[in-house]
């Protein structure tokens, strides 16, 4: 019979790393979803899994912790990335972690809203300001719309009449 204690997840410091190892996931404490990393508390766009083991096992099992924030009995943020953990040794462990975690919270758009790039696209040409009153309400947020803004004039798909720093310039599509 297999119990909890012989579940295994793969972890690392942030979804990026491909430096890791396998821990215990019964050991595994204050499972939840987050945005930043352990250690160097990178950000990331999108949510991932995180959880808290000993520091000096962290420090142990991971080649680039170099250790140095250990101040005797605390935790070490880690990542459990999902791709690493489909493969059927931690399967059982990263679903066991997934119902401590709760539902993952939806990222900064509905799921029913297309991409913020394909509707600068199907708006242009228009004011920046009109097309952050327009996007916003649609329940994207002033981040993504600005990242998308970038993304597009940078892949020449559309061109602004002012300089992008400009408060008032105007979109237009390729």
């Amino acid at each position: 019979m297999i119990k909890d204690e012989d579940f295994k997840v793969w972890f690392s410091r942030d979804p990026y790393s491909n430096k890791g190892n396998e821990y215990p996931a019964e050991k595994i404490t204050g499972v939840r979803w987050d945005k930043v990393s352990g250690g160097l508390h990178k950000h990331q766009s999108g949510y991932s899994l995180y959880g808290y083991i000993p520091y000096k096992d962290v420090a142990e099992l991971l080649s680039d912790c170099s250790g140095q924030h250990d101040f005797g009995d605390n935790d070490g943020k880690i990542c459990i990335p999902a791709s690493p953990n489909r493969k059927p040794e931690y399967r059982d462990g990263y679903k066991m972690l997934l119902e401590k975690a709760g539902p993952k919270p939806s990222s900064s758009r509905e799921h029913s809203l297309p991409p913020c790039t394909q509707r600068i696209l199907e708006l242009a040409p228009i004011s920046r300001v009109e097309l952050f009153k327009q996007l916003n309400n649609e329940g994207y947020t002033s981040k993504r719309i600005s990242g998308a803004i970038t993304r597009l004039k940078n892949t020449n798909k559309i061109t602004l009449d002012a300089p992008r720093m400009s408060p008032k310039y105007t979109i237009f599509k390729v």
